[in-house]
């Protein structure tokens, strides 16, 4: 083991596994910078502010989150602050989670392609669920989605998928009236898993025609015209996952439930048992058996499945649809609260300070020690490199 990397054994985090095995990968410069932000997370490096009690002279100085959405320190604070604002949109009736699942054939394309055809799912997903749902057959009203897409499995290999969370219900096209949904769910799981299918490969097609898609590694095989028709040959042929449960008719569990999902990264700190010899073991859910197992990684092969989890750039993995989405949101949901004769409820946007007296009771304006609140923020540091001199 590198000299300049120290393993806490007692309590193994994902920065020590990433600071053990970057040296040894090339590694694209955006995924380094989210790598060393999640190393520096909460060190000296990521700067830190001061605080100081005028009335005792008790001091405290705190080091910095780095805030970044693949960092599992960071979360925390960042899921509850959203599950706060979201309970304005909470309905009294009852939600299902429900999952998209990519098939295993598609996995390489995707990577290939990741802003693109993670793009295509939300696409595909939203239509699936809102055409269905407006069908008089099945709902005959408008809906409300949250998705999220996840990209991992248990054992942090490749798995994209959306999570979305759905109101059993939806506002009448007509707007007059709320229509309640069926008690185990409005839409069938075999109409929604075949419309889905066909919709992903409608547009994949046209991806291919148009000449939108890259293909490298895995997925170059697919750029013969014979081999990507095979590929989508035997994808029409397969039966595509789509699941529904319900959320036990507690809205607030529904909220909790998806913020879960919305704010959870490829690996949690908790599932990594020990850094040993440079190899990294993890604890995993297998689902065949419902038994919790273990894996073991060398430093280099936990960091390149990491790296696949990374997302592209400003690409947004958590959307919402329908009489959820951000233009007609507040207006829809108020309308729905009228018919539902529920009282309307608004967050108030809220300092750091405030979110953290609300949620946590933790009054980060008085002194731990004394109590008093003449207890100040009175420095904030980075650190930095010295500036680089100049040869005259």
């Amino acid at each position: 083991m590198t000299d300049d990397v120290k393993v806490d054994e007692l309590s193994p985090d994902l920065a020590q596994c990433l600071k053990l095995g970057k040296d040894t990968l090339t590694i694209d410069p955006y995924k380094m910078k989210v790598i060393n932000k999640i190393i520096n997370c909460r060190t000296v490096k990521s700067g830190r502010h001061h605080y100081i009690c005028d009335d005792c002279d008790y001091e405290l100085e705190l080091y910095n989150s780095c805030g970044n959405r693949h960092c599992n320190r960071c979360q925390t604070f960042l899921k509850d602050k959203w599950i706060l604002k979201k309970k304005e949109d909470l309905l009294p009736v009852d939600y299902f989670h429900m999952v998209f699942t990519m098939p295993v054939q598609l996995r390489s394309l995707i990577y290939s392609n990741q802003k693109l055809l993670y793009s295509l799912m939300f696409k595909v997903v939203k239509e699936t669920l809102l055409e269905l749902s407006k069908e008089s057959k099945f709902l005959g009203a408008k809906i409300g989605v949250i998705a999220t897409l996840h990209t991992w499995g248990q054992q942090l290999n490749y798995h994209p998928h959306l999570h979305c969370i759905i109101p059993n219900g939806g506002l009448s096209l007509d707007h007059k009236s709320w229509i309640d949904g069926k008690k185990n769910f409005f839409l069938p799981i075999q109409v929604m898993s075949e419309l889905f299918k066909g919709k992903f490969l409608a547009y994949l097609i046209e991806y291919y025609k148009s000449k939108k898609l890259c293909f490298y590694g895995k997925s170059s095989i697919y750029e013969e015209e014979s081999k990507f028709k095979k590929l989508t040959y035997k994808l029409r042929q397969k039966k595509w996952v789509v699941y529904a449960k319900s959320c036990d008719g507690n809205p607030r569990y529904a909220l909790d439930y998806l913020g879960n999902y919305t704010h959870r990264v490829a690996i949690s700190n908790s599932r990594i048992l020990s850094i040993k010899d440079e190899m990294i073991t993890i604890k995993y859910k297998d689902y065949k058996d419902e038994e919790s197992k273990q894996k073991v990684f060398t430093k280099e092969s936990f960091i390149k499945n990491f790296l696949m989890h990374i997302l592209p750039k400003g690409f947004q993995k958590t959307r919402t649809y329908g009489f959820l989405s951000n233009p007609s949101r507040k207006k829809q949901v108020g309308q729905i609260k009228k018919l539902l004769k529920i009282e309307q409820t608004k967050v108030i946007p809220q300092e750091t300070a405030e979110s953290l007296l609300d949620l946590y009771d933790i009054d980060v304006t008085c002194c731990p020690k004394c109590k008093s609140k003449n207890y100040n923020r009175v420095s904030f540091s980075v650190a930095r490199s010295p500036p680089i001199k100049k040869d005259n």
